[in-house]
């Protein structure tokens, strides 16, 4: 049996005419097989189009990066900026008791479809089209930070947000909701997105409803934390 050689070509055994690449050869291989078939992605548009792209060089590690920073809220609902007491005892929202959607599995993302198939929201302004989300009050055995994220995918939008309590009295409302665009890449759709930070404990559903005009390909994601480890 040959010796081995260090820091060299792999040894041949007797009859074995393979021809092995040094490590530096294999390297200069795997670059320019990398030029010449760069990696791509396979995705399928709303009209059911298969697409196959190239896939940017270094996404993964801005991704990566994104992800490590400190994402912030762009709503706080804490119990001193609670609307006043008498707009609490309105009875604004109860009449939508029915055109609540579940969205109860905390780190689980849930799926709303388009407002226009939901009960519109009325306002002295006419009717507007709605989600109506509920993920239920904060447990007892809670402990850390609720929080709730909203994506809506389609053509961007203006909302307003109504925080409301498991009775549907409403709690806090923002006539602008936070949302922020987020352009497509090569694994998602472009979507706008915000951040809640649920420091009220009693914050058990939400409505969100939109001041423009809707599109059949939009929709909401609704995926939030209780507070406790998703393990």
């Amino acid at each position: 049996m040959p010796a081995p050689v260090v820091g060299g070509d792999i040894p041949k055994l007797p009859g074995d005419d393979t021809q092995y690449l040094s490590e530096d050869e294999l390297k200069i291989q795997q670059k320019q097989d990398l030029e010449d078939k760069p990696p791509f992605y396979i995705w399928i548009d709303e009209a059911g189009i298969v697409h196959t792209e190239m896939h940017p060089e270094g996404l993964e590690d801005e991704e990566e990066v994104a992800q490590s920073v400190t994402e912030s809220h762009d709503h706080i609902f804490a119990p001193p900026f609670r609307l006043d007491e008498k707009v609490q005892d309105g009875a604004c929202c109860n009449m939508y008791e029915q055109a609540f959607i579940d969205a109860l599995t905390p780190f689980k993302s849930r799926m709303y479809p388009d407002p226009d198939l939901l009960m519109p929201f009325a306002l002295k302004q006419g009717d507007r089209p709605a989600w109506y989300v509920r993920i239920g009050k904060a447990g007892k055995k809670t402990s850390g930070q609720r929080f709730v994220v909203l994506r809506v995918r389609g053509e961007p939008v203006e909302a307003s947000i109504i925080a409301l309590n498991s009775d549907l009295k409403p709690l806090y409302f923002d006539n602008k909701l936070g949302l922020h665009e987020y352009p497509e890449n090569w694994h998602s759709v472009a979507y706008q997105e915000t951040r809640i930070l649920l420091e009220d404990a009693d914050v058990a559903a939400m409505i969100i409803y939109l001041d423009g005009a809707t599109t059949k390909t939009m929709s909401l994601e609704v995926k939030w934390a209780d507070g406790t480890s998703p393990d």
